[in-house]
């Protein structure tokens, strides 16, 4: 008798723990899932066209064909479908209807892989150097950046030109004129999103330090 009672409690614990368990799992997967709500956001939210979501300082271009820096995410109805907007440092919308991905800014390689940007100096496989003018892919000619020199402005796909020179005065001056949210996007300059000062601040200290370098003041101080 108590061999069958001991053997009736340790299957009944074992069922126990089983039904326990089985409990536990089924709970851990449920709040695992999104809520309906949460999987509407995520289904609604935008994405670039590799599938990877758009985020907080991604860098998109504007219905104009402009790189801009998302600072927003609103998501809305109309017309029976969700739509996303992505909100730039001044405010500006850029819409997405419902499927549409959002257009991420390619970054302009030189022969070497180097990273080009507007004002760099930049030779031909020709020999000719050429200023930068837009290291934009997505202008007028899709693919291509635009160049230009004191006679002439033309287009190159990027790995046709070779950057030289990495900093000189002029290419300083054309910095200075773009202006600070130009310059601050362009450059991968950081500074505290939605402050105008700070990116002023961030703005001015690096063409400052970009003069100073020009001009050796770094390097005549540590001969001092």
């Amino acid at each position: 008798m108590d061999d069958f009672v001991t053997e009736f409690n340790e299957k009944m614990a074992a069922k126990s723990r089983e039904v326990c368990e089985r409990i536990e799992r089924e709970d851990a997967e449920r709040r695992g899932r999104p809520s309906e709500v949460e999987r509407r956001i995520l289904e609604a939210w935008p994405r670039f066209e590799d599938g990877k979501p758009v985020w907080f300082d991604s860098r998109y271009l504007d219905e104009g064909g402009e790189p801009q820096v998302v600072h927003g995410v609103q998501l809305w109805v109309g017309a029976g479908e969700v739509m996303a907007d992505l909100i730039n440092e001044d405010g500006w919308h850029t819409v997405l209807g419902e499927g549409e991905c959002a257009m991420r800014v390619e970054t302009a390689l030189d022969s070497h892989g180097a990273a080009i940007v507007e004002g760099d100096m930049v030779r031909s496989t020709s020999g000719e150097v050429w200023t930068v003018a837009s290291a934009s892919l997505h202008g007028f000619l899709p693919g291509y950046i635009q160049v230009r020199s004191d006679n002439a402005m033309t287009y190159f796909m990027p790995h046709e030109l070779t950057r030289i020179e990495p900093d000189s005065w002029g290419r300083l001056e054309l910095d200075a004129d773009s202006g600070a949210f130009h310059y601050c996007v362009l450059r991968g300059i950081d500074y505290e999103r939605g402050s105008t000062r700070s990116m002023r601040e961030a703005f001015a200290s690096d063409i400052i330090r970009r003069a100073k370098a020009l001009a050796g003041v770094g390097a005549a101080r540590d001969e001092d």
